[in-house]
């Protein structure tokens, strides 16, 4: 193995057929210090056999493999490295991607990769098109929909998903109607259906409502039902990493892609009180080394989107919105108010209308 001549800083190293560690070093001492010059030879890999090895390699690999000097830095940005594949592996668990990624991947896959993560991890309010479903194309967004336990039981008594069963499904036209999506996949029948809801539903994005502060256009979205403002649904991506988007009020959760069945618990008779617990949780101390079902771990269910021991929309555990903060808008809404004050001044004006409350 034959090292190539270095330079100082600054001076162009001379191509040769393999590349020295000593070559990406910035010290002008080195002709001192590698007198012996024992540095490690990287042999530069023909570009289509370095391709072949790198489609096998994940993100952080790749990424590793391009620190290790110009030539393979160079190499591994490229589209040949994997990065397509790797763009096209990530995204198909993944609710939402942003169109702009979607539009890279062929001239620039890195970026694409790039763009994609960012968008997910740093953007929190939804857009009109992610937010909206076409009834023509029947492209766009299926919200699934349940109440939260803080509803009351007169709410979730009849909400299917306490039950069992799948949440209802609603869809958002960008006519400001809502509607709800049934797809029963009866042959008999055009599926999926869109239907008039029991009462209409009006939707509109706002970005100052009373209990929150002020975030951009799609960060907040004012439902009316049954002619009458409902508090209001603050937007965020989903919790569980799917980078799908929650929104959810002190009452209500919609999520756009379907919800996870309900967190089991099962009730636990050993001792000497019951005591409910979920059943995808181990107990952590045993009160008796006879009783072998205290340290039993319950078998976990699955979930196509959970990225934690359970999914954290099967309870509301995660869920952020509750009644201590929205309490103006929730109070309002339960003496009768048909319209919700929001903006910057909204506050100001409860205040002076319900002082003493």
């Amino acid at each position: 193995m034959t090292d190539i001549p270095r330079t100082r800083r600054g001076k162009k190293i001379e191509a040769a057929s393999s590349v020295t560690w000593s070559n990406l070093s910035d010290d002008d001492d080195d002709d001192n210090n590698n007198n012996n010059d024992s540095t490690l030879a990287l042999p530069q890999l023909p570009e289509e056999l370095f391709f072949r090895i790198s489609s096998f390699l994940d993100v952080i690999s790749l990424v590793d493999m391009g620190t290790t000097n110009r030539y393979y830095h160079a190499l591994c940005q490229s589209n040949p490295a994997g990065w397509t594949n790797l763009c096209l592996h990530l995204w198909r668990t993944k609710i939402h991607v942003a169109p702009e990624a979607r539009a890279l991947i062929q001239e620039n896959a890195l970026e694409a990769y790039r763009v994609a993560c960012a968008d997910a991890t740093q953007r929190s309010y939804v857009t009109k098109h992610e937010f909206c479903y076409n009834p023509d194309t029947h492209q766009g967004t299926v919200w699934s929909f349940r109440f939260k336990e803080s509803a009351g039981a007169d709410w979730t008594s009849v909400d299917p998903w306490y039950r069992g069963l799948p949440c209802r499904q609603m869809v958002f036209l960008e006519s400001g109607k809502g509607m709800q999506y049934v797809n029963d996949n009866n042959n008999d029948e055009e599926s999926p259906r869109l239907l008039d809801p029991p009462v209409p539903i009006a939707w509109r994005f706002l970005t100052r409502p009373m209990d929150l502060p002020q975030r951009p256009l799609g960060s907040y979205v004012r439902f009316t039902v049954a002619g009458r403002d409902v508090p209001t649904y603050s937007v965020r991506r989903s919790p569980n990493g799917n980078w799908g988007f929650v929104m959810e009020s002190c009452w209500g959760l919609y999520a756009s892609y379907p919800l996870p069945p309900r967190r089991k618990k099962i009730l636990r008779r050993a001792g000497e009180e019951p005591t409910w617990i979920h059943a995808d949780e181990e107990e952590s101390t045993a009160h008796s080394s006879h009783d072998h079902w205290r340290n039993k771990r319950i078998r976990t269910i699955g979930h196509p989107h959970a990225t934690l021991s359970h999914d954290p929309l099967q309870d509301d555990s995660q869920l952020l919105i509750t009644n201590e903060i929205q309490w103006r808008e929730a109070f309002l809404y339960n003496v009768g108010a048909r319209v919700l004050p929001e903006g910057d001044q909204a506050i100001d004006d409860f205040d002076r209308a319900w002082g003493g409350v």
